[in-house]
């Protein structure tokens, strides 16, 4: 796991998401280091939530690049719904890594605790103080999956779903070429 890595990924993600809360940050750090497992009751759900998504208004506006990675070691990615679909990509094989990624994939919760910290003294958007109290009530919660803040939701439009990189590339979700971020 590199710090240099997560540090630039933060550093891109209050770059593109300035006005993002802490929740939005947790969310962030929670889904890279844990995955999406949180996120699926079973296939059929997940088929649905897509389904829903994709026919939604909301799914024709907002902003992110194709892909975003989001993780400490490079392996986990949000797959931003719009783009995607624009792209003429296929929500059949999305889903497949989706739901592959949900059940290959767990991080833990010292990890977790761990980029917390970490990223609790490279950025300067939120204090240590909110930081640690922040976490702190989240694991009186036993570190639960968040959703984004109403905030975030208005400003952002975020629809994507989390998946692992390498199962991207085996199900024909993305290619090698959209792996190279390039900002927004």
């Amino acid at each position: 796991m590199s710090k240099n890595r997560f540090r630039s990924i933060i550093q891109q993600q209050l770059q593109w998401y300035p006005e993002m809360e802490i929740q939005d940050l947790y969310k962030l750090v929670y889904q890279g280091v844990m995955g999406s497992g949180h996120a699926i009751s079973s296939e059929e759900s997940a088929q649905s939530w897509l389904r829903e998504e994709l026919h939604s208004n909301s799914c024709e506006t907002g902003i992110g690049e194709l892909c975003e990675d989001i993780s400490p070691d490079g392996r986990v990615l949000r797959i931003n719904l719009r783009p995607y679909m624009e792209a003429g990509r296929n929500t059949d094989r999305l889903l497949k890594a989706f739901m592959r990624t949900g059940r290959e994939y767990r991080g833990s919760n010292e990890e977790l605790v761990f980029w917390w910290e970490f990223l609790s003294n490279i950025q300067s958007k939120f204090s240590s103080a909110e930081m640690t109290r922040y976490i702190e009530d989240r694991e009186r919660e036993y570190f639960p999956a968040v959703h984004h803040s109403k905030h975030y939701r208005t400003l952002y439009n975020p629809f994507y779903r989390v998946t692992l990189r390498e199962i991207c590339l085996e199900e024909g979700v993305l290619k090698e070429e959209d792996l190279v971020f390039r900002g927004k």
